[in-house]
């Protein structure tokens, strides 16, 4: 991906932050660019001139822009975490290495978060009931 492309995707997502937003985490595709191509799964749905369904395949540039998506994380307790994307929800198990567990538009499995988000929603959740005085915390 073209830092070009990845700057646009930055900015298309800062200017639309759901309100319970923490920070933007990183997810990667399980296949590449290269891979998607190679294999045919890189297509574009859509019509042809009689308004059948068809497909087209994507050229590696094209297919590159669906390999890396910048999520904002709206909520994570340290073992799952919960992201928006174009205003679809995702879900993501933190401790099983980042793993999409599910979500509007992902297939559980298909996409991970990168370990520097890993580590990222795992410092935060470590410390994010550490001013909440309303709260009883219990020592086992």
């Amino acid at each position: 991906m073209t830092e070009e492309i990845k700057q646009t995707l930055i900015a298309k997502y800062m200017a639309t932050q759901h309100p319970d937003f923490l920070f933007t985490v990183d997810a990667w595709f399980y296949k590449t660019a290269e891979e998607k191509v190679a294999d045919g799964s890189a297509v574009w749905l859509c019509s042809d001139e009689n308004g059948n369904d068809t497909t087209r395949p994507m050229t590696l540039e094209e297919a590159s822009m669906f390999t890396f998506e910048q999520h904002d994380l709206i909520y994570t307790d340290g073992n799952i975490a919960v992201t928006e994307y174009e205003h679809c929800f995702a879900f993501w198990s933190v401790n099983d290495n980042g793993r999409c567990i599910g979500g509007n538009l992902w297939e559980p499995g298909q996409w991970w978060l990168d370990n520097e988000s890993i580590k990222q929603i795992k410092e935060y959740a470590a410390h994010k009931w550490d001013d909440r005085k309303d709260i009883i915390k219990f020592e086992f």
